[in-house]
This record gives structure tokens, sequence and C-alpha cells, in this order.
């Protein structure tokens, strides 16, 4: 059988580019004991891959992409061989694996049997009923316990995690701002998503001042996915044990360059602040208890999916590239079948 895979041909030298990838086909080996064939239709194109795509970026999570191997993501697809009992035939699984039209795999990484009792779209599993809501439901409210009358700030808003994030927190009652790199971006993520007010970072006004007019009493919770100097502005204008959740890093997966530290920890001393990394997958066992409730929410119309829907495998490259550029609104997902 036929299988056409998406490798990473080189590593980036600053802004990852389409010509970084290499499109191939190649025949599938036969299914072995223990083993099961997965049909991919959706990948999930998520920022923090590219940090694994540099080279030498090898860390305690994750070792660095090698080059000629399908590129390492999250994806979304349907058994349809099995040599494993645990993963029979006809099984949606939502696994970390690569982008290919087939993989053969034994479920060692991370490997979900999808259970979808209120019909929802598939394409929801590999967004907001999949890594990225659990990631801003993890997040927001078990890393930034968020409560009623809050104030909330949301890096990288219209983003995949950011959009979900950013409605969690508006459900329990705080008040919520995002950023946004266009002005469109603002005007879409407060007429669309709801958010209360949104800041476009690329003004010429400084990010300190920014953050101080758009929280001048300062900021309970920081949902953090991008790092760098606005990580720093939050942490200046933070109130007395607030909370900052970090997700990612964004502003420093696609360069060379090494992003500024923090400039102001001692505001998190004398804030008595909180700032705490996480990973969903630390979190796979609670995963049935957030999509369940994420699910109810979309169900009564309190939470809505935003997605930039790609098609085809060969179309892998440009839309990631697109997603890291921030060309896109909400979750950026490629459709193979």
């Amino acid at each position: 059988m036929k299988n056409r895979q998406v490798l990473l041909a080189s590593y980036p030298r600053g802004p990852i580019k389409p010509s970084n990838f290499q499109v191939t086909e190649t025949e599938l080996r036969p299914v072995r004991d223990g083993e099961f064939l997965l049909r991919n239709q959706y990948f999930s194109l998520d920022a923090g891959f590219r940090q694994w795509m540099q080279e030498g970026a090898s860390d305690n999570y994750l070792a660095a992409m090698p080059l000629g191997e399908p590129a390492m993501s999250i994806t979304l697809g349907e058994v349809v061989e099995s040599k494993a009992p645990s993963f029979p035939k006809g099984t949606q699984i939502l696994a970390r694996s690569s982008w290919q039209d087939y993989v053969i795999t034994n479920g060692s990484d991370i490997t979900i049997p999808i259970d979808n009792p209120a019909n929802m779209p598939l394409y929801y599993f590999a967004g907001v009923l999949g890594p990225t809501g659990i990631t801003a439901h993890l997040g927001m409210l078990n890393v930034g316990e968020v409560k009623a009358g809050e104030d909330v700030l949301v890096s990288a808003a219209a983003s995949a995690v950011g959009t979900v994030a950013g409605q969690i927190a508006k459900l329990k009652g705080a008040r919520v701002v995002g950023t946004a790199s266009t002005q469109e971006k603002c005007s879409w993520l407060v007429d669309a998503v709801g958010l209360d007010a949104a800041i476009n970072y690329k003004t010429s006004a400084p990010l300190d001042r920014l953050v101080k007019d758009a929280f001048p009493d300062g900021i309970d919770v920081y949902f953090d996915n991008v790092g760098g100097e606005l990580l720093s502005a939050a942490a200046g204008n933070l109130k007395e044990f607030a909370r900052i959740a970090l997700c990612g890093s964004v502003s420093s997966y696609d360069t060379d360059q090494t992003a500024p530290g923090i400039r102001n920890i001692w505001e998190l001393v004398t804030k008595r602040a909180m700032m705490r990394g996480f990973m969903f997958s630390d979190y796979v066992e609670d995963a049935p208890a957030i999509l369940a409730e994420i699910t109810g929410w979309l169900q009564e119309g309190k939470l809505a999916s935003f997605d930039h829907i790609t098609d085809g495998l060969e179309n892998t490259p440009q839309a990631f590239c697109d997603m890291l550029a921030g060309m896109n609104f909400g979750k950026s997902i490629v459709r193979l079948f």
C-alpha cells in the first residue's frame, strides 16, 4: 500500500518555510503482532511542535525531530487494520504520530481512543475536544484557578488554545482581555469570541503601557502563550496572589534569536504570585472528565469552536507556516480524507 508522507527535509534558519519539508511516497510494511494501522483523517497543527523542528532542540520533554522522517504531530484517524487487541479495527484514535496518510504504531506514545456519544464533528477532536481544549481547560482552571470577577489576560488570544482559554474564563465570570497582532484580530476577539477587550501589541506604544492601560488595577490570571516581552509586561502588572499559567512561548519558536528573559522576577515575590508551566500530556487520565465538561458547554452554546481547515496532505507545510505567521483565526487543522 502506498503511503504519502511530509518529511522534515532541513532544519530552518529563521522562520520556517514550506521548503523545509518534502512530500514523498513510500510503501507500507506489514502490520506486526501488537501493532495497528492508523489511517489519518486530520492533522492538528500546533505551534509548539515548531520548537522540536529546530536543530539541537532536545529538552526534557521531546527530542529534536530527525531529518528525513515524517514531521511529528497530533493526528486523528481510524484503525483500519489491527493486531493489537486494545485497538480494534474501526476505533477512532487521537495520537501523537506524524504527517502521513497511514501510521503503523503499537500505541506506546500518546494514544487516546475517541468516545463521541454527543455526535460532535470529528474534527473537533483535533481541536476543542482534543489537546487544544484540554490545554486551555487545564491552564485556566487547574493552574490559573480563575474565579468570577477576576481580571484575566490571555496572550495569542486568537490562536487555537487562546480562543478556548478566553471563553472558559468568560464562562467563569471573569473580565477577559486578549492580545493579538492585528486590529482585525482584536475586533474579532471582541465581536466573535466574546472577550471584553483586546490589545494590539504591534502598535507603537510600549507593551508595559498597553497592559497597564487595560488593567489599571492589575492582573489576577495571565494565560501565557507567548513568553518574551509580553510575559515581562504582564508580570510587572500583577495583583497580589496572581497566577501565571505558562502554556507556550510562541515568540521564540520561529526564530534563531534567543527570547528575552523575564525582567521582573522580584514582582512575583512581592506580589506572592505563582507562575507554573504545564503540559496536557501530564493529565491524560483527566481527559475524559475535561472533555465531558467541554462537550456540555458546546451543546449548551456556551462555548464555540473556531477552526481553519486546509484540505490535502500536500498542503500541510504551507498551512503550518501560515499558522506560525499568525495568518489564521482559531484552530488550524489539515483534512486528509
